[in-house]
């Protein structure tokens, strides 16, 4: 998926690359946002994979480049990192998934009056956001108040419309009302009874028109994830499927006349049946394997 990302920026090198660990989304996710203001891909990483992930670095980043390596040792170890020298690398990382948020944020810096508000347990509902290049707060649903930290960041930020993603399952109504207080117009939730519905309406607000749609699995994290980039490249709603859950997928490529698509993942994650009935195609698709 990276070097199809390159593809279509149409580079050989990137000039910042962004590892997060594989085996939970909310750095993943929290990158996303300086995945698309960097133009950089996301690397998902593990202990056995680290020298793959080392040897694309080295080939692929530029001489001058930035990588972002999100969490802390704990997700990402320093053996990771020590196998990086004579590269640009900087850490992005707090003591808590939250903190991590904030501080990936403020690297990123702010390049919209809008964002997005997700829960930190969960990536059903806000995997689909990946794509649209706002920031994206990541809260606490146990709770009922929002950190003094994240009240801090919020009050430091001039934010128009904030976009609560996902049922009261996912943000409570406590969380909603408090960021009230924070965006000089109103809070917006947007969530459906499903996670299939859900992403069809954060398609259809933030992607009023495409060309293309990317799809990714919605019963998992990583494929959409790495996809992200390369969906906000496109300017391309990420699209959450299942090979029994096509029809809301469906619905917007056939309301916006959609004929281009990228599949992310093996046929096991998006069957070939379910990519043809979702494009209305009788002809093959383009897979992506990740």
């Amino acid at each position: 998926v990276a070097d199809e990302l390159k593809n279509v920026l149409n580079t050989e090198k990137f000039s910042s690359i962004i590892i997060a660990k594989d085996s939970d989304f909310a750095d993943a996710l929290s990158g996303s946002y300086l995945a698309a203001r960097k133009n950089a891909p996301i690397l998902l990483v593990n202990s056995d994979n680290y020298s793959d992930a080392i040897s694309y670095i080295r080939s692929s980043l530029a001489s001058n480049g930035t990588v972002y390596i999100l969490g802390s040792e704990s997700a990402v170890s320093s053996s990771f990192e020590a196998g990086l020298i004579g590269i640009s690398c900087k850490r992005l990382a707090g003591s808590s998934r939250y903190l991590t948020n904030l501080e990936i944020l403020e690297e990123a810096g702010m390049s919209s009056k809008d964002i997005f508000v997700v829960t930190g347990s969960g990536f059903a509902d806000s995997l689909s956001s990946a794509s649209a290049g706002l920031p994206i707060l990541m809260v606490d649903n146990s709770k009922t108040s929002l950190k003094s930290s994240q009240i801090k960041w919020l009050k430091s930020k001039s934010i128009r419309y904030i976009y609560v993603l996902g049922q009261e399952a996912s943000i409570n109504a406590s969380l909603a009302k408090a960021l009230k207080s924070y965006c000089s117009k109103k809070v917006v939730r947007i969530g459906g009874d499903s996670r299939w519905i859900t992403t069809r309406l954060v398609a259809d607000k933030f992607f009023p028109t495409a060309e293309y749609v990317t799809l990714a699995t919605g019963n998992d994290y990583a494929d959409g994830l790495i996809a992200s980039p390369l969906a906000y490249a496109l300017k391309s709603p990420l699209l959450m499927v299942a090979s029994n859950k096509i029809s809301y997928a469906k619905a917007y490529v056939q309301d916006k006349n959609v004929t281009k698509a990228y599949i992310i993942g093996s046929k096991d994650s998006i069957s070939d049946s379910a990519a043809r009935k979702i494009l209305c195609m009788d002809e093959s698709v383009f897979i992506l394997e990740r």
